[in-house]
């Protein structure tokens, strides 16, 4: 829980009266968990009191919590009702999920044209998602006419406000002259922006581009640098293409045909033709076994269609999926962002993802936020504000944060000095597993008097 909210009381008295915009707020400071104990359900009952009488914000909020699924609720029919009258209202992001429900037919009959029309109205209020999405629609003449030069007046924009989908397609348009000049360079510069940013399929472009010399000096070695990062997110192309670099020993790889062939197989389980060509091949030559084919052949087993682990998500749909509010998102983009995982290290952007996650009371992005104040290597040393994030985190039973509660009080960081409070804390954490706890307790007992 935040701390206290000193209107909390006034609020919750004009909400019981059924004012809409106090009801709107009373149910925020329930789902956040501002000034109260979080409690969906009871953020839920607040923001539609609200949206039934017309409360914009509140229909959004709750259009969004039915259309994420949150709670496990899941029902796009109230999804697409609830978006339906907030986009009436002009809200920009009702506007551009509502967009969404027609394009994928969640809660109504899917519709391309109808779908147009929402993400026209959300990127003409500046919603970099919407404006991506027309911009991709009218590309691929997806619910209007195909028309590469609105494609692009539309990508533009959404570019520029770091979308690295958008980025990666305007890239696309530059490399292949739709709506505007051919210009490989013009179209290196856009895809290296997106793939400094994890998307996956621009660092794949991006290695093309070095392999190929097309707007930048050919370097196989820096290709090898892209196609892997695109690679361990579960590109097949990459896959393919590090593969092929492996089997030749090029940009500076030793020659290997045993991770050549682990690459091959990879890709060849995402469906990738040239992998179960390059597999044949080699099984025709007595370099892969018969029994371990991955081709369509019929020279062995199936391919491989194992997806990859929960970590590899790829980073477009990991960034989508948080700037629309997911907290466990936001915080493994902050994660990835803090290790440098897929993307260009970068610990302001870290630190700004962990804690829109744990404003969304998520207790993992609480106690990393935890973790930065009290190492003071990203944001200045604050040990009362680390002791505040790791307390939120430690009441959702978070070992580690329950850990260093008790490092806290036991050293008189952030609070008073404490060692019973250090010992319960600590005690806490034990009891879930923590080593470092366990012999904390163990030190603390040997120390009380006998």
């Amino acid at each position: 829980m935040n701390e206290p909210d000193p209107n909390i009381g006034l609020i919750r008295r004009h909400a019981e009266e059924g004012i809409p915009d106090a009801q709107y707020i009373l149910g925020g400071d329930y789902y956040f968990g501002r000034g109260v104990e979080q409690n969906i359900a009871e953020a839920v009952r607040w923001f539609r009191l609200a949206a039934e009488q017309g409360q914009k914000d509140a229909q959004y909020m709750l259009g969004s919590y039915y259309y994420f699924n949150k709670g496990g609720e899941n029902d796009d029919a109230e999804a697409f009702r609830w978006l339906q009258l907030a986009a009436r209202q002009g809200d920009a992001m009702a506007e551009y999920l509502l967009g969404c429900c027609y394009n994928d037919g969640k809660g109504v009959a899917q519709d391309a044209s109808e779908a147009v029309k929402w993400f026209l109205k959300s990127a003409r209020q500046g919603n970099a998602m919407a404006q991506y999405d027309l911009g991709a629609n009218y590309h691929r003449g997806d619910g209007v006419p195909r028309d590469f030069h609105e494609a692009v007046r539309w990508l533009r924009p959404a570019a520029e406000q770091g979308r690295a989908e958008a980025q990666a397609l305007l890239a696309l348009c530059y490399a292949q002259g739709d709506g505007v000049g051919q210009d490989s360079a013009e179209a290196a510069k856009w895809y290296r922006k997106a793939a400094e940013q994890g998307y996956d399929k621009a660092q794949y472009m991006l290695g093309n581009c070095y392999y190929m010399g097309a707007g930048v000096e050919k370097n196989m070695a820096e290709a090898v640098v892209w196609y892997r990062k695109a690679a361990m997110q579960g590109n097949g192309g990459a896959q393919y293409n590090l593969g092929v670099c492996y089997l030749h020993g090029m940009g500076g790889l030793a020659k290997d045909n045993a991770e050549a062939v682990r690459w091959f197989r990879k890709s060849a389980g995402l469906g990738n033709k040239d992998a179960r060509f390059a597999l044949d091949e080699l099984a025709k030559d007595g370099e892969l076994p018969p029994e371990d084919d991955t081709s369509s052949g019929g020279n062995g087993a199936a391919a491989d269609t194992t997806p990859p682990p929960a970590e590899t998500v790829p980073f477009d749909r990991l960034r989508r999926s948080a700037e629309l509010g997911n907290a466990k998102a936001q915080c493994e983009l902050g994660l990835r962002y803090k290790t440098g995982d897929g993307v260009r290290q970068n610990d302001a952007e870290a630190e700004k993802w962990y804690r829109a996650s744990a404003e969304r009371g998520y207790a993992e992005a609480q106690f990393l936020l935890g973790g930065l104040y009290y190492s003071g290597r990203v944001v200045e040393q604050n040990f009362a504000e680390a002791v505040k994030w790791f307390q939120r985190a430690a009441i959702q039973r978070h070992p580690a944060a329950e850990y260093y509660m008790g490092l806290c009080f036991e050293n008189g960081q952030g609070v008073r000095q404490n060692a019973a409070e250090a010992l319960r804390w600590y005690k806490k954490a034990a009891a879930q597993g923590n080593e470092g706890a366990k012999n904390a307790v163990s030190e603390l007992e040997k120390e009380k008097p006998q």
